[in-house]
């Protein structure tokens, strides 16, 4: 009801009809924005979900202690306040006393600017968000193989299916639920 209007909460709102709808779609910052959100959303979330899925797997096949050591060192970035890791990574990325760029001078590249960088900017902060919600998006998937039963897998196995089969076969269908959830909620927390 509002955006048919012109208010500024200070004097009485006057219908305009489209017209906001108009001026936001001939507005060139608004086409530029979108451009810019979905590039860091196509960033963000393929990597993201791939690398959940891949760290679940593996907690999945480490043993019960290796694994919960794993599962509550995953969550911690989760759990971090923004502000902490805003300055960390700040610190980390920094142009010219960050350790990232020390590291990257030890393996012969030069510095970045990452943050600085229009062209590194997008990619950094997708990288940073990926570092913060992948552990709790592989707790999640983890959460989902321990529900799939064993059984399924050793028939496989007695059928000849090879661990790609059964990956390809098993697991990534009866993930299907909570691999939904883990996308739906990365992709609105991308857009956000």
């Amino acid at each position: 009801y509002i955006s048919f209007l012109d208010w500024n909460l200070l004097t009485n709102a006057e219908y305009v009809g489209l017209d906001n709808y108009r001026a936001l779609f001939d507005d060139k910052r608004f086409w530029n924005s979108l451009r810019i959100t979905m590039e860091y959303v196509s960033w963000n979330i393929p990597l993201q979900t791939a690398l959940a899925i891949f760290l679940a797997v593996m907690m999945e096949r480490f043993s019960q202690v290796l694994s919960i050591i794993m599962r509550s060192l995953m969550i911690l970035p989760w759990l971090m306040p923004n502000v902490v890791v805003a300055l960390l990574w700040l610190w980390i990325l920094d142009p010219s006393i960050g350790i990232m760029n020390e590291f990257l001078i030890a393996i012969g590249i030069g510095k970045q600017s990452f943050m600085g960088a229009p062209d590194q900017a997008i990619e950094s902060i997708a990288g940073i968000n990926i570092w913060r919600h992948v552990g709790y998006n592989a707790i999640l998937i983890f959460a989902g193989l321990k529900t799939i039963p064993k059984s399924l897998y050793e028939a496989s196995s007695i059928d000849g299916a090879d661990a790609v089969t059964q990956f390809r076969k098993i697991t990534l269908p009866l993930l299907r639920p909570v691999l939904v959830f883990v996308l739906v909620t990365s992709v609105i927390g991308s857009f956000q």
